[in-house]
């Protein structure tokens, strides 16, 4: 953790008068050395740390007011809609799969129908700030929202600060981003949309479902390489909406019939009735084994909701880039589409050091909120 750095914050989000308001309200309160404490103690009490290690964080928040909210909604509308289009037209062009070089079998599993119409439920664009403000997205990530609980802990931490209430006793229409909850919604809102066996019958039978619960919900990773502090979380929010939710290795999937004729995926726990995949397919690829066969099939086979899919990984793809800057790929795009893809292009695949990254997430189509790191420390976000 770091006291106020004297970088600037992210200025094109909010008025540059609302920050110095802000600025000036810092420097008249003197020593911060209680607030910061008071922060230190809340984040040591959540699971917004990273296994024993806490939270790295600044305590030098961000403002978005109501222009700023709309170019950012703006922006994701636009990159989401381009990986729809590619993600489409994967599945469907078979010369735009040819430009991935994919092998047979993995093209296969990228092509699997999901039993749902979203393309990439959970979707994270990394953009980098340099100097002068000036933006560019540098990064996709569909796996697993990573962050947001750190996040969303880092916006309270600092809102219980003596000089944060000062703040927002002068602005009471501020508020806060709320990116695990609506992580969680999304999640579900997929599976409600799932046509799988039975479906759309919230409660398809025994053989899913436990005691009064309508559904079960295994979070799927690599447990080796998953932050089980953030996973907890999660794991709360999911039973505090009814759902028996728990965590299992991809090792300990498997295929069994539950009654003649009728397969489930199951893990340790039992029959699951929804995946969360919480780890790249190129991961499960690596680790391969039985607990990927029983995934695959139950792809295939649609006996779970599978939140993601296979269908995500061709924008893991090295080639992914450049598949979208391919002719053919290029007429189906917007002039605005078209100029994010080119700039994308043209961005390394980091953020520079010292640059400010903006962590703009989309769920289920819809923006759903931003993170902020500033050289690797996360900083309080806040709406105006």
């Amino acid at each position: 953790m770091t006291e106020n750095a004297t970088r600037n914050p992210i200025a094109s989000l909010a008025s540059e008068a609302f920050a110095h308001e802000y600025a000036r309200l810092l420097q008249d309160s003197g020593d911060v050395s209680r607030d910061l404490a008071r922060a230190e103690n809340y984040l040591a009490s959540t699971r917004a740390g990273l296994g024993d290690e806490p939270v790295a964080w600044s305590s030098e928040p961000v403002f978005v007011d109501g222009n700023g909210l709309e170019r950012l909604e703006t922006f994701s509308n636009i990159a989401y809609s381009v990986l729809d289009k590619a993600l489409r037209a994967f599945r469907n062009n078979a010369d735009f799969r040819a430009l991935f070089g994919m092998d047979a079998a993995t093209e296969r599993l990228c092509c699997l129908d999901t039993g749902y119409e979203c393309q990439a439920p959970i979707v994270r664009f990394d953009i980098a700030f340099g100097d002068g403000g000036a933006a560019q997205l540098f990064n996709v990530a569909t796996a697993a929202a990573r962050g947001v609980v750190g996040a969303d802990e880092v916006t309270r931490a600092w809102r219980r600060s003596s000089i944060f209430t000062e703040f927002e006793c002068r602005h009471q229409t501020l508020s806060a981003f709320d990116l695990t909850e609506a992580c969680v919604d999304s999640v579900l809102d997929v599976y409600r949309a799932w046509a799988g066996p039975g479906f759309p019958d919230t409660n398809p039978g025994d053989d899913y479902t436990y005691g009064d619960e309508t559904m079960s919900l295994s979070i799927v990773g690599d447990r080796a390489n998953t932050d089980m502090n953030e996973i907890e979380r999660f794991i709360t929010l999911f039973r505090d909406r009814g759902v028996h939710a728990r965590f299992a290795d991809v090792s300990e999937l498997s295929i069994r019939e539950v009654r003649p004729g009728r397969v489930r995926l199951v893990d340790g726990d039992g029959p699951i009735a929804c995946v969360w995949r919480r780890v790249d397919l190129g991961r499960i690829l690596e680790i391969g084994g039985a607990g990927l066969d029983a995934l695959v099939q139950a792809a295939e086979r649609n006996v779970a909701c599978l939140v993601g899919g296979m269908r995500t990984w061709p924008l893991a793809s090295p080639q992914f880039v450049s598949a979208l800057t391919s002719e053919a790929f290029s007429r189906e795009l917007s002039s605005s589409e078209l100029e994010l893809v080119r700039g994308f292009a043209s961005w390394s695949d980091a953020a520079e050091h010292g640059c400010d990254t903006l962590n703009v997430f989309v769920f289920n189509g819809h923006f759903a909120g931003i993170s902020v790191e500033t050289d690797g420390l996360r900083r309080p976000c806040y709406l105006v």
